[in-house]
């Protein structure tokens, strides 16, 4: 299929072009000729959505609703929608009768625990039970059996295709993991059903992996190459803000989303003693979904409880001298602006950043992708650097979790060696 392009005429005024990700999903456009471009209407609703409900006769019929964003088009869907007629997972007849629906525990499930999820967790969740769950829409949640979840699986696989950053897929493991949220819930919630046995079993976790061998993408960026790195970046468009950025997200460990969120407030400097200066995280950027919607800035972070709500981190001396060069330029305003802020003093969109890292690690040689390798970086440098302390690769990452710490925290492959060289020159 061609890709729509915008700014093209197509004899038509109104045209509707599918949204990529969300199947049955079209969006509004409508034809401005002083601009030249197809361009969302300036009121009324901007997506319609199509479904396909079975009534009490069991015929299916398909529906279509207006909505004004995408996620309520995706939660209508994923509420209510089966299978669509040439789907070979409708459930059948028997099936059809009797409990509460799967869609109708999954819609209580939404509304009881996404309130207590961080945003972009709600969006992901929102994502996959939008586009992956429609085949069991309509399953009495207590009648889904375990070889009901082996032709689920078996449906997904067979239309890989169909699903954004396919040939990126190497398992079904994240929906695998929120369909058994869903029973859990069930089970928690209505445990007054003697009857339901959770169907998912151990063999559905290797079922969901499609045997794709895909070499694991090197992240330890080590210091010298970050060095190499910054220095394209500094080149492109943004380059001055944007290398900052990157050298306060790489020297702190910090997820780029607590980096870009930092407003001038968090910056404790002690011009004295330097030394002793710190950083304080305590909000994080929600990107948007779709490409050209604004990010949000909301408090708090990834296992901010377990910090009181604020990371507090001393200042590691590139930190230093990148903020302070930053806030003697000017940047530094007011209290409540970003240190990091686009020409509009909003913070940067995911795409942008990604953009700007991936374009310099292209042009300083290195096969890196995104802005999560450079909190890998440092942590390995620390990790290595203390003789592999996971206490203090702990403290820098802000993870409670020892898992979570050992994920970033790796021992380099030359430390059994430099170790031998180091015995023999005690021996000598």
């Amino acid at each position: 299929m061609k890709k729509f392009n915008p700014k093209v005429y197509q004899d038509k005024n109104r045209v509707y072009p599918p949204v990529s990700g969300a199947a049955n999903i079209r969006k509004i456009l409508i034809w401005d000729d002083g601009k030249k471009e197809y361009r969302p209407p300036s009121r009324g609703k901007i997506y319609v959505a199509r479904r396909y409900e079975i009534d009490i006769r069991g015929k299916k019929n398909r529906k279509s609703e207006y909505f004004e964003n995408l996620d309520d088009a995706r939660n209508w869907q994923s509420f209510i929608s089966v299978a669509a007629p040439d789907s070979q997972a409708i459930p059948p007849p028997s099936k059809l009768v009797g409990g509460p629906t799967f869609r109708q525990i999954m819609g209580e499930w939404k509304e009881r625990k996404f309130p207590t999820l961080r945003k972009a967790s709600r969006i992901q969740y929102q994502k996959v039970s939008g586009r992956h769950f429609q085949t069991l829409s309509d399953y009495p949640i207590n009648s889904i059996t375990a070889k009901d979840i082996d032709t689920w699986l078996a449906d997904r696989k067979a239309n890989l295709g169909d699903y954004p950053q396919a040939k990126k897929r190497v398992s079904f493991d994240r929906e695998l993991m929120i369909l058994g949220l869903i029973f859990e819930y069930y089970g928690e919630y209505y445990e007054e059903d003697t009857n339901f046995r959770n169907p998912l079993r151990k063999r559905h976790r290797k079922d969901s992996k499609l045997n794709i061998s895909r070499p694991p993408k090197k992240k330890d960026v080590t210091e010298k190459e970050f060095h190499h790195f910054r220095a394209e970046i500094e080149k492109l468009k943004y380059g001055t803000i944007m290398k900052r950025l990157a050298t306060v997200q790489y020297f702190q460990a910090l997820r780029i989303s607590e980096a870009a969120a930092m407003k001038w407030k968090n910056v404790i400097f002690n011009w004295e003693n330097p030394k002793e200066s710190r950083i304080q995280i305590d909000q994080h950027v929600v990107y948007a979904v779709e490409k050209g919607e604004a990010p949000s800035v909301e408090p708090g972070f990834k296992n901010s409880d377990s910090f009181g709500g604020i990371k507090e981190m001393p200042m590691f001396p590139e930190t230093f001298d990148a903020l302070s060069e930053l806030y003697r330029d000017g940047v530094g305003k007011g209290q409540d602006d970003y240190v990091f802020p686009n020409e509009y003093g909003h913070v940067f969109s995911y795409y942008t950043i990604k953009h700007k890292y991936d374009s310099a690690f292209k042009k300083a040689g290195f096969k890196y992708t995104a802005t999560h390798v450079l909190r890998h970086g440092w942590t390995c440098e620390v990790f290595n650097a203390t003789g592999g302390d996971y206490g203090i690769a702990g403290q820098l990452l802000g993870d409670i979790s020892e898992k979570a710490i050992k994920t970033y925290a790796k021992r380099e492959k030359s430390a059994l060696t430099n170790l031998a060289h180091r015995m023999w020159k005690e021996e000598t």
